[in-house]
């Protein structure tokens, strides 16, 4: 009932449903703190992280863009 009416409301804004029970969220466990820190200490981007790293601060910032575009 809800997003229709928004949905009515707002026909230029688009809408994104998200099961939050099923989405992989990706956790800030050793290998993002590590890259965290990594970067932070050294200045360098996300290229000289390793591959686990880069794939799970990138898994993380997609999130994150997706939730601040709203």
């Amino acid at each position: 009932m809800f997003l229709e009416s928004y949905q009515t409301c707002h026909k230029s804004e688009e809408v994104r449903e998200i099961d939050v029970c099923k989405e992989a969220f990706q956790t800030v466990g050793g290998n993002v703190l590590n890259g965290w820190d990594n970067m932070r200490k050294t200045g360098m981007d996300l290229t000289y992280l390793t591959k686990i790293e880069q794939q799970k601060i990138n898994a993380i910032n997609d999130w994150a863009d997706m939730v601040a575009s709203v």
